[in-house]
């Protein structure tokens, strides 16, 4: 037998911080994304009923209709992050309200995917992130992300940069992996509810160009 080669007891060399430029904006989207909200509220309250939201929204939607209100009874009984029976009353309303309404059942069918974690490269920026609601069809690609703001923006004019940044990397992302369909963004405002289109307009202002930095397209 031939010896081992010597950098088979190397270690791998270090990368250096300036060379890994990691943007993350599932992390990036925080407890200021319900600075709507006209309610003076805590915000530990705020980020804890969007959590429960989007915790909810993995599950319920596949769950038979008629048993959907004592199953998302049962789990908020055991997963309430302490917040007050009007606040977990609030949850279970506007939950049910939203996967009920007829209008958004196109989002909540078997076909969609939930979670969806994805990462890749943009320039030379790495992405991860993680989509709340994913849908593949034949011609386009839906990208869903749950908005849980008690007092969300009419118009997408209004809808903070910081979440348009968001979906514009996922749309960046996305394309990368499907280059011959079309990818629509959306923001489902979940207490309206609301299912707002973002354009590709508006998004290619804060989308990356080839060098890793955000770009502004007139």
């Amino acid at each position: 037998l031939k010896p081992l080669p010597s950098w088979v007891k190397e270690y791998p060399p270090l990368v250096k911080d300036k060379e890994v430029n990691l943007i993350a904006p599932s992390i990036q989207e925080d407890i200021s994304e319900n600075n709507y909200s006209p309610i003076s509220i805590k915000s530990t309250q705020s980020f804890d009923k969007g959590l429960l939201i989007h915790k909810v929204l993995q599950f319920l939607p596949n769950i038979h209709k008629d048993s959907r209100s004592e199953i998302l009874e049962n789990y908020l009984e055991y997963n309430n992050l302490n917040l007050d029976k009007k606040d977990l009353a609030g949850i279970s309303i506007s939950v049910i309200k939203l996967i009920n309404n007829s209008n958004f059942s196109f989002i909540f069918e078997n076909q969609g995917l939930t979670e969806v974690p994805v990462m890749g490269k943009l320039g030379n920026r790495m992405v991860s992130g993680k989509i709340d609601r994913l849908i593949v069809t034949k011609d386009k690609i839906l990208i869903i992300d749950y908005k849980t703001n008690i007092n969300p923006p009419l118009d997408e004019a209004r809808v903070p940069k910081k979440i348009l940044r968001q979906m514009a990397l996922y749309r960046d992302l996305i394309c990368t992996i499907f280059p011959d369909r079309k990818v629509v963004c959306s923001l489902l405002w979940t207490e309206i509810p609301s299912l707002m289109e973002l354009s590709d307009d508006r998004l290619n202002r804060d989308s990356l160009d080839d060098k890793g930095t955000h770009t502004y397209v007139n």
